[in-house]
């Protein structure tokens, strides 16, 4: 299942990413991605089931945020995070151990993927 918001107005400037991260809390895996601006968000799973977080208008700001985040050691579904450059923008592939139900939220900056813990 997957929740998304509305539409987001964007200014013509890519909005840069100013960090990412990622919190366990009872089974479940977030990933945060803090932007400098809103961006539109696509979401896709890819041909594993992965999921794959597209923020348009945007770019990798610091080095460091291009660096992939291990996450397998932690209680929770998600194995890995990786940003990316694409030709849109920047799409985050979010590898996971076993498929669950996640969200897909944003809140002024912040876009938040909220995975449910594994079965």
């Amino acid at each position: 299942m997957v929740a998304t918001t509305q539409p987001v107005a964007t200014s013509g400037k890519p909005a840069s990413m100013n960090s990412i991260g990622f919190k366990q809390d009872r089974g479940v895996g977030r990933v945060s991605i803090k932007m400098s601006g809103p961006v539109q968000i696509g979401v896709k799973e890819d041909v594993d089931r992965n999921v794959v977080v597209s923020l348009e208008n945007a770019r990798i700001g610091l080095p460091n945020n291009e660096r992939f985040l291990d996450t397998s050691f932690f209680d929770t579904a998600v194995a890995m995070v990786r940003p990316e450059p694409s030709a849109k923008g920047v799409n985050v592939l979010v590898v996971l151990k076993q498929p669950v139900p996640y969200r897909v939220s944003q809140s002024n900056n912040e876009v938040t993927v909220e995975f449910e813990p594994p079965k």
